[in-house]
This record gives C-alpha cells, sequence and structure tokens, in this order.
C-alpha cells in the first residue's frame, strides 16, 4: 500500500507541473488527477474488505474446546470430532491359600487412543485403538451410528447385554467388572445394532459374526437384545433390564474361565473347551438415592456340549450385588437415555484446592462353572474398595478382594479337592478423556 501512496503523490507533483508550465494541458490533467483519486479510493476499500477477511480468519471459525483433550466443531455444526482416550496402570499383591501363587506386579491395563464425533449432524463415528498387551495394537471400538428416528449401529462393539457392560470401565465402582460378564464372553464383535430410547424406555437389538481380527472361515453368529426402563427424579434415579444372547460358534469353540477378581491373578477357575453354541439371558437393577447406590445382576449360561458323551448340556450361573456410598456428597451419575452409568464430578476439584469426591464400595460377586460332569469351579468374592476422584478425568482406585474357590478340578492350582481361596490387594491410576 506505501508504494501504491507514493506513486499517486508522485504523479500528482507531476500533473501539477504540467498544468503550471501549459495551461492548455490544466483540464485534461485535473480529469487524470479525478482517474488516480478513485483509482485510490477503490485500493483503499479493498485493503479495507482485506483486513475483514483476515480478521475472521485470526478468529477462526471452527469450534474448539479443550475438556481435556481437543474438540473441534464447525460453525453449522454439521462435524464434529473428539480425541478420546484413557490410561490405567494396575498393582496388585495377591496370594494364594495353596500357595501356588505369589503375585506382586504392575500392568498397563489399559492405553487406549482414538477419535470420535459427527458427520453431517445425524452420523456419529468412533475409532479407538488398545496399545500394549502380548497381542500389540489393536482396535476396540469402530463403528458408525445413524442415530435419528431409530439408532443404526454398524462396526465392531460389543452387544447390548447386561448393565454393567454397557456402563464404561472409566465410570465403575471396582475395578474389574463382575465375573461372570468376563466368563461368558461378552467381548466386541464386527456387526450391526438397532435400538431406540424413549420417556426412560430402551430396546436394542443387534446380529453379529466374529472378532474384527477373525480368520476362520465360518464365524458363526450372535444374536442379542437387552431392553431397560429407568429414570432420574431429582436425588433418586432407578434402573431395571434384561438381556438375552444367543450364540453359534461356527467354526469356533468356547471355554469358560474366570480370574479371582484382580487381573493380574491366574485363572482358578476352567471348565476348559466344551462348547460351540451357548444361550445366556440375565435380569439387572439399581437404584441411586443422593450419595447411596445399589447395583446388582444375575445371569444363566445354558452351554451347548461339543461331545456330548461327556456331560449333559451344563448351566454356569453368576452374579453380583454392591452398595456405595459418596463420602463427599456426590451422586452416582445416571443416563436413562442408554440405560447405563456416566461420569462423576467431584463438588470441590483437587486441583482446584478441593478434597476431590471419595467413594466406599462393598460388593458381593459370584459364579458357578461347576454343573452335570463340568467341574469348572464356583468362585464366592467380597470386595472392599476406596475410589479417590481427583477430578472428572482423574482417579485412584484401591481394591481388597477375598475369594473362595471350590469344586474347581480341572486347575491343578487349586489341589486334587478343588479348593482354594485368594487374597488380593489392587491399586488403579486412572485418566481417561
Amino acid at each position: 500500500m506505501n508504494i501504491m501512496k507514493k506513486t499517486a503523490l508522485g504523479s500528482t507533483i507531476a500533473f501539477g507541473a504540467l498544468m503550471a508550465a501549459n495551461p492548455a494541458f490544466a483540464q485534461s490533467a485535473q480529469d487524470l488527477q479525478q482517474q488516480v483519486d478513485a483509482l485510490q479510493n477503490q485500493v483503499n476499500q479493498m485493503k479495507a474488505a482485506l483486513d475483514q477477511t483476515v480478521e475472521n480468519t485470526n478468529g477462526d471459525p471452527v469450534k474448539v474446546k479443550w475438556e481435556p483433550a481437543p474438540s473441534f466443531k464447525s460453525p453449522d455444526g454439521l462435524f464434529e470430532m473428539n480425541v478420546r482416550g484413557r490410561l490405567f496402570v494396575d498393582f496388585a499383591q495377591a496370594t494364594d491359600k495353596n500357595n501356588t501363587m505369589d503375585v506382586s506386579a504392575s500392568e498397563i491395563r489399559q492405553a487406549r487412543l482414538g477419535v470420535g464425533g459427527v458427520a453431517w449432524k445425524d452420523v456419529k463415528y468412533q475409532v479407538e485403538v488398545e496399545f500394549g498387551g502380548t497381542g500389540g495394537a489393536k482396535l476396540t471400538d469402530a463403528y458408525i451410528q445413524w442415530s435419528k428416528p431409530v439408532s443404526l449401529k454398524i462396526g465392531h462393539f460389543k452387544p447390548a447385554v447386561s448393565l454393567e457392560e454397557n456402563t464404561s470401565e472409566t465410570n465403575m465402582s471396582t475395578q474389574e467388572r463382575a465375573s461372570f460378564t468376563d466368563a461368558f464372553g461378552f467381548s466386541r464383535n464386527v456387526g450391526i445394532q438397532a435400538s431406540y430410547g424413549s420417556n426412560g424406555f430402551g430396546l436394542a437389538v443387534g446380529a453379529f459374526r466374529g472378532k474384527q481380527s477373525s480368520t476362520e472361515d465360518n464365524e458363526g453368529s450372535i444374536l442379542a437384545t437387552r431392553a431397560y426402563y429407568g429414570a432420574k427424579e431429582d436425588a433418586l434415579a432407578y434402573h431395571f433390564g434384561a438381556s438375552v444372547r444367543v450364540r453359534n460358534g461356527g467354526d469356533r469353540t468356547f471355554s469358560y474361565k474366570q480370574f479371582a477378581i484382580s487381573h493380574l491373578t491366574e485363572n482358578f477357575l476352567s471348565t476348559g473347551t466344551i462348547a460351540q453354541d451357548d444361550v445366556f439371558w440375565g435380569v439387572e437393577g439399581a437404584v441411586v438415592y443422593d450419595v447411596f447406590s445399589l447395583q446388582g445382576e444375575y445371569g444363566q449360561l445354558k452351554a451347548d456340549m461339543i461331545d456330548p458323551t461327556v456331560s449333559d448340556d451344563p448351566t454356569f450361573t453368576g452374579g453380583y450385588i454392591s452398595a456405595s456410598w459418596f463420602v463427599t456428597g456426590e451422586q452416582r451419575s445416571y443416563d436413562a437415555s442408554k440405560g447405563s452409568f456416566g461420569s462423576v464430578t467431584p463438588k470441590a476439584s483437587v486441583f482446584e484446592g478441593g478434597a476431590g469426591a471419595w467413594q466406599l464400595v462393598g460388593r458381593y460377586d459370584f459364579i458357578d462353572l461347576s454343573d452335570k460332569d463340568i467341574f469348572g469351579g464356583k468362585q464366592q468374592s467380597y470386595i472392599f474398595g476406596v475410589n479417590w476422584l481427583l477430578n472428572k478425568h482423574t482417579r485412584m482406585q484401591l481394591n481388597y478382594s477375598h475369594s473362595k474357590i471350590r469344586d474347581a478340578l480341572n486347575v491343578s492350582a487349586n489341589g486334587a479337592d478343588g479348593a482354594n481361596s485368594v487374597n488380593a490387594f489392587a491399586l488403579r491410576a486412572h485418566v481417561s478423556f
């Protein structure tokens, strides 16, 4: 712009000199000067428009938030992307009565990173990868979801079975889920699921094949459905539900086993590989009143034996009942639209000078993998826990568990009578976003 101004000034001086030297030329020079002034005015207008454009660009029309990871949203609301992840670091001390296990160990229980968001407003997506472990990086959730009027989800995710399975591990009161949810194989698979929720009532129906890493020619099939009713009214929230899963293994076969509450302990229950098909049904319930909560589930699984000469088809059972109390006055967050529990925000974050949220937890957990001529074992566990929530995204969890085991003849660690007991202390440092 300085060059243009100097040029205009030089032109004016030259034209003035010409007019003084030759009056006859004055009129045409004045006309030319008017043209130069008009050109200068147009340049100034262009500069003002350019300055306004730069100001808008610096203002950044893309909406960015940190919660605590970055979230990006287009100004028209059609597109959104959120960075998501979690890190669980576990430590455990565990021994058994038969002196076959003496654990003093640690592990990265989970380390996940991914993105989720919205494309074209009504289409949601999520892709998340788990790092570490013996198998290296692996895909966990990877799906797209049409959200209106009926939610339609397609990809790799968990079938709708069990209240605890549908509650994220980042929002659970204990470090590990109920024993029966692990033993009965409520894991992610590739499939399609339709769900609908309104006025507290929810229903999900899904059909699945194998895992995203499956190599079988015939992956079999899984049909799963879950129905629930839940509501939240001021300090009171309640939930009731039921679920059914029918699983055909195809080329896959199934075994049922379980560790003694802490993931770092061994499997003290095991049926061995016995089935190719099974059917599960379960019921669930929870009630939250102010700082207190009560939650429980019960389920049965009937296994179709591969070799019926070994045993008649066995029926295995499992369940739990747990209670918790937020000493610092918080309330468990129940989401009636999903039929699950969400994250809790402390009333006074540690990072703002407060004490955080403190929660006391007690749970009775049982699983029975012995029936007919199958002796996978029975386990009763008593878990006591203390959770310290530093803020919404960070917590420390301490769990003590005492497990009694019997009829577990298939596991040599239990001895000839199939009996044993395990004591375990487990500590977890947890951050999620």
